[in-house]
């Protein structure tokens, strides 16, 4: 009995002969060793929400587009409500003009804008509610707004801009007509204040939402890009020069995003294009097909001469998606937290 027990026995865990303490030691070893971060294949912008199974259901992108649309549609009667509202108690002329089209009036010159600028909430809740993915990954691939390369790409902006500026102006000749200066300040704060939200806004909803949506059902780029053309061209139909337009800041602002990793390209593009645009129609310069063009594509030259479409283009690792979010921890989840189970209500 006694050698039967001594043959089957376990060794003893002190015992230094025995394999049970080489078992633990290799254990105790292996929990040592600092944790690698988990690779994952190189992840490109407009592919970001296939990072987890639970973001890429198929019918996300459908509850996305369904959450964005009526959130805008709740914001934009909000604004047109208030506008009235304060017009009324101002005592002030309450038509707003409905194409909204008159670029030397501050009025319709903010209302125009403020409707793109609230695509910046609708678009954030919007894919926080019906995408329920974290709304840091709209940005970038490196889960946050890239400042560094967005004073970059401004730089190249202004120079493209005053380069396509300087072009209109040599073609149009003569010298420009600027309407009263009440109302030449009010248009120039107008969109100093708001055009950026309203190219942040629409770039969010564009580039980010639908095209990493449409980047959960198909793998390249062609059709994300493309898949943003449609909704591009809404409001830009009533003449041939705005739709072309259109189409070729959708184009332009998809490439950017997807050679950049990220939509602070498209968004100081859109920017850029917007203000000019603005300015130039203040003038009564006309032909704003002219520099809009003249700028985008001075502005993509510029872009890839100085390379920066090659950098930051996928994401290599997980970790970036870690960390504390701070007070909008609850918005921005994480993408190692667990999925939140369903709540009866």
């Amino acid at each position: 009995m006694e050698g039967i027990m001594s043959d089957d026995a376990t060794p003893d865990m002190t015992d230094g002969d025995g394999p049970a303490q080489v078992r633990a030691v290799g254990v105790a070893d292996d929990a040592a060793e600092p944790a690698q971060p988990m690779p994952v294949q190189s992840t490109p912008y407009h592919r970001l929400a296939t990072l987890r199974p639970e973001w890429a259901r198929w019918w996300r992108p459908l509850t996305t587009a369904f959450a964005i649309t009526a959130i805008w549609l709740i914001l934009a009667s909000l604004l047109m409500v208030g506008m009235v509202l304060v017009l009324t108690a101002l005592g002030a002329d309450r038509s707003i003009g409905q194409a909204l089209d008159d670029p030397t009036s501050p009025l319709d010159v903010f209302v125009r804008s403020a409707l793109g600028a609230l695509l910046l909430p609708a678009g954030l809740l919007g894919v926080r509610l019906g995408g329920w993915r974290p709304t840091s990954l709209l940005w970038s691939v490196a889960d946050r707004f890239r400042t560094a390369q967005m004073g970059r790409m401004l730089a190249l902006a202004v120079v493209a801009v005053a380069l396509a500026t300087a072009m209109q102006t040599l073609l149009h000749g003569g010298r420009p007509a600027l309407p009263e200066s009440g109302r030449t300040i009010g248009v120039v704060l107008v969109l100093l204040l708001v055009a950026p939200l309203q190219a942040a806004g629409e770039e969010l909803v564009l580039r980010g939402a639908v095209m990493q949506g449409v980047g959960t059902w198909v793998r390249g780029p062609a059709v994300p890009i493309l898949a943003t053309l449609p909704l591009s061209l809404i409001g830009a139909m009533h003449s041939l020069d705005t739709a072309f337009t259109a189409v070729f800041i959708a184009l332009a602002s998809g490439v950017l995003a997807w050679r950049t990793g990220g939509i602070e390209a498209s968004i100081v593009l859109r920017t850029a294009v917007l203000l000019t645009a603005g300015v130039v129609g203040l003038l009564g310069m006309g032909a704003e097909t002219t520099i809009w063009f003249g700028a985008m594509l001075a502005f993509l030259v510029l872009v890839n001469i100085t390379g920066y479409t090659r950098r930051d283009s996928s994401v290599e690792t997980v970790t970036v998606l870690g960390g504390d979010r701070g007070p909008f921890f609850p918005v921005m989840r994480s993408a190692d937290a667990p999925v939140p189970p369903p709540v009866r209500v």
